[in-house]
Parts: C-alpha cells; structure tokens; sequence
C-alpha cells in the first residue's frame, strides 16, 4: 500500500505540474502584442516607432483635382528609428478599428507633405520621418507596426491606440 501511495503522489504532482505549465503557456501566447499609447515608444524588433501626430481631411489637395477618399483621410505623422546594426525595412501599417476591421495604408501619397512612401528603408542608427496615409471612417484605432522580419512565425507586433480628436482648425494640409 505504501508504494501505491507515493506513486500516486508523485503522479499527482507531476500532473499538477503539466498543468501549471500548460496555464503558464497559455497566458505567454494568449497575452498578444503590446499596447501603446500614441506618444509613446513602440520597440518591435530594431525598429522604433512613434506616433506624434493625427490629422483627418476630407480631401487632398486643391484647385480643381483634389482627392476625395471614400470616407476620410487619416495621416500619421510618425518617427521610425533603427536601432539595429544592419539596413531595415519599414514594413507596410494595418489600423484595426474597435470591431477588429483592418484597414490598409494608402498606397498614393500624392499632395502629402512628407509621405514616406510604400518602399522604405532605414539605415541602422538613423530615422525616417514623415507621414503615411488611410482612407477610414472617423474613429478610435489601433496602429499594428511590425519589424522587418522575413519569416511570418518570427514577426514581432505591437498596438499603438490613435484615438479620435476633433480639432477646431483649418482643412489645410501640413505644409
């Protein structure tokens, strides 16, 4: 009887021990990518972004061929900094509105001061900075940047929260 007990302890244990494990695991793949607030420092991978400012129009341009988007625009003016050791490749941002809707970058940034483009590349130790583009409803969003990394399995991911602002001044664009 005695032996039977302590295997049964020690299987006893080593199930409880499985199970903590399985729970620990969980929790690591079941937290997801950080969240930030606009202003603050997202850190994925070498690279650094920082969301200074939002700004929504109704349209780019003037005269008599501005751009009209299907709902609004909405430029980020953001830094994006290498802090690695080789070239990085600033990889295309996803806003995620609160119902879990993706919506993709513009891919013309004609008439948009300082647009850094869809092909961007930072040297290690340097910034780029400058402004990318949506066509979304006016909202509350969540920015997904990413890092340069090749494989999908590997690509580290971070939230920056871009609430909704009214501001009470001109349509104009940045200059």
């Amino acid at each position: 009887m005695p032996k039977s007990r302590t295997s049964f302890k020690i299987s006893h244990s080593l199930l409880m021990l499985s199970a903590l494990a399985c729970l620990a695991s969980c929790a690591k793949s079941a937290g997801g990518p950080r969240i930030l607030p606009m202003g603050e420092r997202a850190e994925v991978g070498s690279l650094i972004y920082n969301v200074l400012e939002s700004e929504w129009f109704g349209q780019l341009g003037h005269g008599d061929t501005p751009r009209k988007p299907t709902d609004r625009y909405l430029l980020l003016r953001l830094n994006v900094t290498n802090s690695g050791s080789t070239e990085a490749e600033i990889p295309p941002m996803v806003l995620i509105d609160s119902s879990g809707k993706t919506y993709k970058q513009e891919m013309n940034g004609e008439g948009v001061p300082d647009w850094l483009g869809m092909l961007r590349k930072v040297q290690p130790a340097e910034t780029q900075t400058g402004r990318v583009v949506f066509d979304v409803p006016r909202a509350d969003y969540q920015l997904r940047v990413t890092d340069d990394a090749f494989d999908p399995e590997d690509v580290k991911v971070a939230l920056i929260q871009i609430p909704l602002r009214f501001e009470s001044g001109t349509a104009d664009l940045p200059r």
